[in-house]
């Protein structure tokens, strides 16, 4: 079983049903989707989001709301301590995956060294309406002295869940570079893979993402740096 996890704040119930149905249609059907809302409760369209999702009256998924905002981070958390899938993938509430996505990442777990795996994705600009494709850098094996260097790791890896119990999970701490951050850890003690295309869409929107934060981005790649601060001495 593969968990695919999103979590959802103040969106619109079309750009989340948008991104739910993307898992629903996945070509590899034995999934376990979770769903946490994390939007305050006296969010407008908070009602009209979580009847959108009974109404795709798919038994996979399972929706909550959490009492109080806590953060995606949090949220992710709260998901993967929930979860039933030996492989888990999380996506963002206003991106989406193609439909191949589950089926080729989960055809690179070959052996048990292998903790993530990665795939370039699509980005597109819905305000110039332009659709690019990602050209990551592309490593396999031991990556750390590597991936420190670059996040080249987009949306959205699939990560073994005994990961999580090993590494630890997301940093509730960090203003943002939480998935970085989390990488990096996994890198240090698991090999990595990838599958060279596509198999995601990530939306640019006038909407709020944490990756559009200037100031968030500053404070999470300093700390990202303090975390790491004994390696980088030692690697200028």
């Amino acid at each position: 079983m593969v968990t695919v996890i999103i979590t959802t704040y103040k969106r619109n119930p079309e750009i989340v049903l948008r991104s739910v149905k993307s898992v629903c249609v996945q070509s590899y059907d034995n999934l376990e989707i979770i769903i946490i809302d994390d939007s305050p409760s006296d969010f407008e369209n908070r009602k009209a989001v979580c009847q959108a999702i009974q109404d795709i009256n798919d038994t996979r998924i399972t929706y909550l709301q959490n009492e109080r905002n806590i953060g995606a981070c949090a949220s992710r958390n709260k998901a993967i301590v929930m979860a039933h899938g030996e492989y888990i993938l999380y996506v963002d509430d206003d991106d989406e995956l193609l439909e191949n996505c589950v089926e080729k990442r989960l055809e690179k777990f070959k052996n048990d060294r292998i903790g993530l795996v990665y795939s370039d994705c699509y980005v597109y600009d819905e305000i110039s309406g332009e659709k690019t494709r990602t050209n990551q850098e592309k490593h396999q094996g031991m990556s750390f002295d590597t991936l420190i260097l670059n996040n080249y790791i987009y949306a959205f890896p699939m990560v073994r869940k005994c990961c999580y119990a090993s590494c630890g999970m997301f940093d509730i701490k960090m203003p943002a570079a939480q998935d970085y951050e989390m990488w990096l850890r996994i890198a240090k003690k698991y090999e990595i893979d990838y599958v060279d295309e596509p198999l995601a869409i990530v939306h640019l929107h006038k909407g709020e993402r944490i990756s559009t934060n200037t100031q968030k981005k500053l404070n999470g790649l300093v700390l990202l740096n303090e975390i790491n601060q004994e390696y980088l001495k030692k690697h200028r």
